[in-house]
């Protein structure tokens, strides 16, 4: 996920871990987080490492309100398109 996202190893699994604990619930593993950021990544004009960012500040309130890591990934990563 670090080389492939363009980040450094402590970022890509600080979010890695940061999604399967929130996401615990819904069954998301590392796996499954890295596919998603992969393709939020590819869809977007941003970084494994970018997303990394604003995710972690995202994530408490997106599952508070019932919203998916994926639904979170495709619109951060809409916004940057």
């Amino acid at each position: 996920t670090a080389i492939g996202g363009v980040t450094d190893v402590t970022i890509a699994v600080d979010v890695l871990t940061t999604a399967q604990n929130a996401y615990a619930a819904s069954g998301l593993t590392a796996a499954d987080a890295a596919d998603t950021l992969f393709v939020g990544m590819k869809a977007g004009k941003t970084t494994v490492g970018e997303l990394a960012r604003s995710l972690g500040r995202v994530i408490p309130q997106a599952t508070a309100v019932g919203l998916s890591f994926d639904e979170i990934v495709a619109a951060t990563a809409a916004l940057t398109t």
